[in-house]
């Protein structure tokens, strides 16, 4: 049996949908609400996408992170002569870390809001 909510595909002795919890036995929802199994597939590569959209910015914001602490510290332990271009390059990389952050946060809204906006 199908459940009326998401679409997905549940044992018929069971109560309650395995993936979104509705209950199954509720025929109260027409059925012109329910979601036909392929638009779950769809709903699932979109979720994947923006999921490894997600790692790798992540991956990215954090590597740069790391190598902007990196070079803050050396900054302290190296010849004067050099530490004004590694603070610079620091805070590039700072800021390159924070724009992939807040990158990577739009992207997750929008994605959100276009799959909810979708279930409605």
């Amino acid at each position: 049996m199908f459940c009326r909510e998401c679409g997905t595909e549940n044992r018929n002795d069971r109560k309650f949908c395995s993936n979104c919890g509705a209950p199954l036995k509720d025929y109260t929802k027409p059925t012109e609400n329910l979601i036909h199994p392929d638009e779950i597939k769809e709903k699932q590569v979109k979720v994947e996408k923006k999921n490894k959209a997600d790692n790798v910015l992540k991956v990215l914001s954090i590597s740069f992170l790391i190598v902007a602490i990196v070079l803050s510290i050396i900054s302290f332990a190296v010849n004067e002569n050099f530490i004004t271009p590694i603070i610079i390059i620091a805070l590039i990389c700072y800021a390159i870390a924070l724009i992939l952050y807040i990158i990577k946060t739009i992207l997750s809204k929008r994605i959100e809001n276009s799959i909810n906006e979708e279930k409605k």
